[in-house]
């Protein structure tokens, strides 16, 4: 039900150059909702894992400068993804990443400390290629460019970003 949206803030703004959706199996309306919202949809046909779909997307992708998003997020706007990538396409860093604010106040602190897990963000696509094939693998493809990307010259960074949320699940 978000794909629509999602794609959505991400078509209009002029650093974005392709749109590419990869339908990792579901069973729902994804491919049809993200090929009239503007994507290019990559429809494959079983449930490979976060990694495998992500590697198939980079694989298609002609840019250089890969924004990955969530297609459950909700309330991400021009502003925000412009946030994402500037610092990626200004070559302040390999990968940057927005991160959903927290309620409260001390878990945003604590992150500076913790994994970064969140799917928003943008990369090189020559880190994305940096990672070993065994660590593209579901979720720990996250941790993975956390380590390659502090391993290169540029590094990694992060901010907060107010007012995103994301549709779990149960819902």
């Amino acid at each position: 039900e978000t794909i629509g949206a999602v794609i959505a803030s991400v078509i209009a703004p002029p650093d974005i150059s392709e749109v590419i959706v990869v339908d990792d199996g579901s069973t729902d309306d994804t491919a049809r909702r993200a090929t009239l919202a503007g994507a290019t949809v990559i429809a494959l046909p079983q449930n490979g894992g976060k990694g495998n779909a992500m590697n198939r997307g980079v694989l298609v992708a002609k840019e250089n400068v890969i924004l990955f998003l969530d297609a459950d997020v909700i309330g991400m706007s021009h502003q925000d993804i412009s946030r994402i990538i500037d610092p990626v396409l200004s070559g302040t860093y390999a990968m940057f990443v927005g991160l959903r604010s927290r309620k409260i106040l001390v878990l945003n602190k604590l992150l500076r400390y913790f994994p970064i897990i969140g799917g928003d963000r943008a990369l090189v696509k020559q880190l994305w290629q940096s990672v070993p094939e065994r660590y593209r693998d579901n979720f720990k493809v996250e941790i993975a460019l956390n380590f390659f990307s502090k391993q290169t010259a540029l590094g990694m960074g992060f901010t907060h970003i107010d007012g995103i949320t994301h549709r779990i699940k149960e819902q």
